[in-house]
């Protein structure tokens, strides 16, 4: 049943997913052959160290620099940035890391113990395009200074834009979705993109605030009730933290992605924003989102979703579980000093149908900052 882990296979699926190492992981110094779980290729001693922190030391060889060609791994770098490891191949989901001179992010670089730096020398594959926002493009063009031919792969409106920022600079970024697209309207994404994986993209609303906060109230992420965070006073911004970019044409221009490991149940996704997808709600030029439920429910199941709380009412969250059934839903974009908004989110969660309900993983800032999240696509737990 969709939703839920079955009794029989809960054990299974708690030793199969592990926070921060792989229990099965290959030791320290390992080869890069097949039987190693690594894929081959050398790299830098900068991306070793990098790696080894952001995907747990025992998953990637030491040597080499490979990460376990056997496991998905998500290490968060704050809001909805993710560093990832599909099956070994190295993927940033949006590029812009939780600290800034003021506002929300508020904090120094101390705070989140990483730097757009250290992000890039993670020697990503590729850059994939959640939306335009500065709080998710933020870093890019300083990741771009460093890694100039990366590729990445967005919406036109996310790659004019970006172009326009590094102008005159070259800058590698694929369309796979036509300018003006309708809510709905899926990518066109090229054929073994990332080996081993199939990947969709969907257009999908922008989080929107709702119009009665009590009658209709989002989660009370500092987003929606600023308020004071004290490890803020402990990090505050030292002059140093870069402007943060975000697209003037493509800021509210949303993707929400699938990533499906070939040959398995096993299926990832990864939505930065998540706005109204009732059909009730009409943005000019773009449609309501009503038909999102019926383009999830073609693709494969979705067991581990990573879906923003931020901004939108509460009950977004309970159309994007009843739209998608994941077996395990980890909340995005709720930091700074969002603990408190657990206990918001369990009382949704309790407010679901059995079979509905997820297992929660909560991640909480500065604590879970590149603290890796390690799937093995190999279990039985996936349904």
């Amino acid at each position: 049943m969709k939703g839920k882990l079955s009794s029989t296979l809960l054990a299974s699926a708690l030793a199969a997913i592990t926070i921060g190492t792989s229990a099965s992981a290959v030791a320290v110094g390992g080869d890069d052959t097949e039987k190693g779980h690594y894929l081959s290729g050398k790299q830098s001693r900068e991306t070793i160290a990098a790696r080894q922190k952001w995907f747990g030391i025992d998953n990637v060889n030491p040597r080499t620099g490979a990460v376990r060609s056997d496991r998905m791994i998500m290490s968060w770098a704050g809001i909805s940035t993710f560093a990832a490891s599909f099956m070994g191949h190295v993927v940033l989901l949006d590029g812009a890391l939780a600290y800034a001179r003021n506002g929300t992010w508020g904090n120094s670089k101390r705070y989140i113990s990483t730097s757009p730096e250290e992000y890039a020398a993670l020697n990503p594959e590729m850059y994939i395009v959640g939306h335009g926002h500065a709080d998710h493009m933020g870093q890019l063009p300083i990741i771009l200074g460093i890694l100039p031919t990366l590729p990445m792969y967005g919406m036109e409106e996310h790659c004019n834009d970006i172009k326009g920022k590094m102008a005159p600079a070259v800058v590698n970024c694929t369309s796979i979705l036509h300018a003006g697209a309708q809510f709905g309207e899926e990518a066109t994404i090229p054929a073994n993109l990332i080996p081993g994986l199939e990947l969709r993209a969907v257009k999908h609303p922008h989080s929107a605030g709702p119009a009665d906060k009590v009658a209709d109230p989002p989660f009370d992420t500092e987003q929606a009730t600023p308020r004071a965070c004290i490890a803020y006073t402990q990090y505050a911004p030292d002059g140093t933290e870069p402007t943060m970019f975000g697209g003037p044409t493509s800021g509210v221009l949303s993707f929400s992605w699938q990533f499906h490991v070939i040959g398995t149940n096993f299926s990832l996704g990864w939505a930065d924003t998540n706005g109204d997808i009732s059909g009730n709600v009409n943005v000019p030029g773009l449609g309501t989102g009503g038909n999102l439920p019926a383009v999830y429910a073609t693709w494969p199941h979705t067991n581990v979703a990573f879906g923003s709380i931020a901004v939108s009412p509460r009950r977004i969250f309970t159309q994007q579980i009843n739209a998608i059934e994941p077996q395990i839903f980890i909340p995005i974009h709720h930091d700074p000093c969002a603990f408190d908004v657990k206990v918001e989110l369990d009382n949704e969660i309790d407010k679901l149908p059995d079979a509905l309900k997820p297992m929660l993983w909560y991640l909480t800032d500065p604590g879970d900052y590149h603290r890796p999240l390690v799937f093995d696509p190999s279990s039985p737990a996936w349904d």
